[in-house]
C-alpha cells in the first residue's frame, strides 16, 4: 500500500549577497566574523521574507532570473559534439563517467573534503573528482564573466563548493572552446586582499602581493592553484536580456598540473552549501530542469541561480556531508507495489553510505539489497514483453534486453523513489532504462556492488540525473530543503 502524501507547509527566506568595501575597517572585522560564523556572505547580507504556501503549490513574487542555460555533453551544443557517435559511443562515454564518478563519492566517503574555515578550498591532499578531464561530470553551464563580458563554460557539481575558471596567465592550461579570461582586461576585476578577508580567519593563504589564493587537488592527480577574486558574472533571463551580478567571489585558476589535454570547460561552478558557493552569494537558493538528455537536439535544460528558482512541488529534508547533498529515501515501488526494502540499506552511518542527489553521475546505483528486489521485479514485469541478454555485460547485476526503449516500453509501469516528508521522484521508462546498442537497451539503474566492494564503506545510493529528467530539482539552502517538480522545461521558460 503506497503512503498518503502529506503537504509539508515551510517558510524560507532568501538571502541576497553583496560585497561592500566602503566600511570602516572595525566595521568591517565584525561583520566579516558574523558572516563566516553563520555561513552567509564574505561582506554584507540582507534579508528578504516570503510566505509559503503548501509544498504542492508553493508560490513566489516573480522576480528576475538569473538564468545559465545547462548543456548536456551530447547535446549538439557542446563544444566536443560529434555528430559521428554512435548510440553505443555515447552509451559507453555515461558509463565509464558514472563509474568514475561513484569511484570518487566512495572514496570521499571514506576520507572526506578539507575545508579551511574560510570556505577556500587550500589542502592538497584533498580528494576531488577529475574534473579536467570532463569526467564525472555530465553538463556545462553558460554564462559569462568580466567587463567586457567573456563567454564561460563551467561544469556544474552539487558535490563542491567554490566556482573557478582559467585565467591569464596560465601555466598548463587546457584549451577550451570559448577565450580564457584574462583580468587585465576586465574593469571590474579584483583580487581578494588578504588584509581584509583573512583578519578573522584561520587557514587562510596568501601569496607575496597579499592575495587570497587556492589549491585543489583531484582524484586523478590533477592539481589547480589560483588566486581569490570578485568579478562581475552576466546571467541571461528567460526573456532574452542579460543581467550583470557585481562583485561574486570566484577562483581565477593561474596553474594547472595535469595529463589532459582535452578539456573543453573553462572551469567549474560548484553548488555546495559552503559560504563561498554561488548558490550562496546569489541567494541561498538555485534550481535546474532537466528534460531529455538523450535527444541531442533538446533545448531547454537550464539552471537558475537566486531568488527566481522556483521551489515548486513536494519537499524532502536534506543535510549535506562532504558538500553532498544526503536525503533520506524511505521506500521505492513499481508499478503500484511497495517494494519490502529494510530502510536501513538507506541510511548515512559512521562507515559512510546514505542517499545523495548528484550532478555529476549520468545513472543511479542503488544500495545493493534495494538492487536485487529492484532488478526481480523488473524481470518479472519483462517476462513475455521483451527477452533478457546475458553475458557480455557491465557487471552480472546488469539487467540487458533485445529491443529499443521507446518502441517496445509503451505503457511499462513507472518506478518511484518515495522521500521523507511526501516528495517522490517517478521513473518512467525513459528514465528507468537507456538504449545501449541499436537494438539492446539497459537498466540505468545499477547496484552499488560494482565498486562499493573495493571499499569498506556502508551501502551507498546515488540519484543520477537519468533519473532526473523531466524534474525541476530546486535547492532551498536556508530550509535545507530539496523540492521534487515534474514538469516539461519548456514551459519554464515562458
Amino acid at each position: 500500500m503506497l503512503r498518503n502524501r502529506t503537504p509539508i507547509f515551510t517558510r524560507f527566506r532568501v538571502v541576497q549577497l553583496v560585497n561592500n568595501y566602503d566600511m570602516s575597517e572595525t566595521d568591517t572585522s565584525r561583520l566579516r566574523l558574523s558572516m563566516v560564523r553563520i555561513l552567509s556572505s564574505i561582506d554584507v547580507a540582507w534579508t528578504l521574507s516570503f510566505a509559503c504556501g503548501t509544498a504542492t503549490a508553493s508560490t513566489t513574487t516573480r522576480t528576475t532570473r538569473l538564468v545559465a542555460k545547462l548543456i548536456h555533453r551530447d547535446s549538439v551544443l557542446h563544444p566536443r559534439y560529434n555528430p559521428n557517435d554512435t548510440i553505443t559511443c555515447r552509451a559507453e562515454r555515461a558509463i565509464r563517467s558514472s563509474k568514475v564518478r561513484l569511484t570518487y563519492l566512495l572514496q570521499q566517503n571514506l576520507k572526506g573534503t578539507t575545508y579551511s574555515n574560510s570556505g577556500i578550498p587550500n589542502d592538497r591532499d584533498v580528494i576531488w573528482d577529475p574534473v579536467v578531464a570532463d569526467e564525472g561530470h555530465i553538463f556545462l553551464a553558460n554564462f559569462s564573466i568580466g567587463k567586457p563580458p567573456v563567454v564561460q563554460l563551467a561544469m556544474i557539481d552539487t558535490g563542491s563548493s567554490l566556482l573557478w575558471v582559467q585565467c591569464i596567465p596560465c601555466t598548463n592550461c587546457l584549451h577550451p572552446s570559448t577565450p580564457i579570461f584574462d583580468p587585465s582586461k576586465s574593469l571590474t576585476y579584483a583580487n581578494l586582499s588578504c588584509k581584509i578577508f583573512c583578519k578573522n580567519l584561520i587557514d587562510c593563504e596568501c601569496d607575496q602581493f597579499d592575495h587570497v589564493i587556492f589549491h585543489m587537488s583531484y582524484v586523478d592527480r590533477t592539481n589547480i592553484n589560483g588566486t581569490m577574486a570578485t568579478e562581475q558574472l552576466v546571467f541571461e533571463t528567460f526573456d532574452e536580456g542579460v543581467v550583470a551580478v557585481p562583485n561574486i567571489t570566484f577562483g581565477c585558476a593561474h596553474v594547472i598540473q595535469t595529463r589532459y589535454r582535452e578539456g573543453r570547460s573553462t572551469g567549474l561552478m560548484g553548488l555546495g552549501t559552503e559560504f563561498i558557493s554561488l548558490a550562496r552569494q546569489l541567494g541561498n537558493r538555485f534550481s535546474y530542469c532537466l528534460g531529455n538528455i538523450s535527444d541531442p537536439t533538446y533545448n531547454y535544460n537550464h539552471l537558475v541561480l537566486g531568488d527566481g528558482a522556483d521551489l515548486q512541488g513536494y519537499s524532502t529534508p536534506f543535510e549535506t556531508i562532504d558538500d553532498h547533498y544526503y536525503v533520506t529515501l524511505e521506500g521505492i515501488s513499481i508499478a503500484e507495489k511497495e517494494l519490502q526494502i529494510d530502510r536501513r540499506v538507506f541510511a548515512r552511518t559512521s562507515d559512510g553510505g546514505g542517499v545523495i542527489i548528484d550532478s555529476g553521475s549520468t545513472f543511479t546505483f542503488l544500495a545493493h539489497d534495494a538492487f536485487t528486489l529492484l532488478a526481480n521485479e523488473v524481470t518479472n514485469l519483462m517476462d513475455g514483453i521483451v527477452n533478457r541478454i546475458k553475458g557480455n555485460n557491465i557487471h552480472p547485476s546488469d539487467l540487458c534486453y533485445n529491443g529499443v526503449v521507446t518502441r517496445d516500453l509503451v505503457g511499462f509501469p513507472v518506478v518511484s523513489f518515495h522521500f521523507v516528508g511526501g516528495a517522490d521522484l517517478v521513473l518512467d521508462p525513459a528514465s528507468l532504462f537507456y538504449q545501449r546498442r541499436k537494438n539492446t537497451f539497459c537498466m540505468a539503474i545499477w547496484s552499488d556492488s560494482i565498486l562499493s566492494s573495493n571499499y569498506m564503506i556502508s551501502p551507498t545510493t546515488v540519484i543520477g540525473v537519468m533519473a532526473q529528467q523531466n524534474y525541476n530539482i530546486a535547492y532551498d539552502l536556508e530550509q535545507k530543503l530539496i523540492y521534487f517538480q515534474r514538469i516539461d522545461c519548456e514551459l519554464m521558460t515562458d
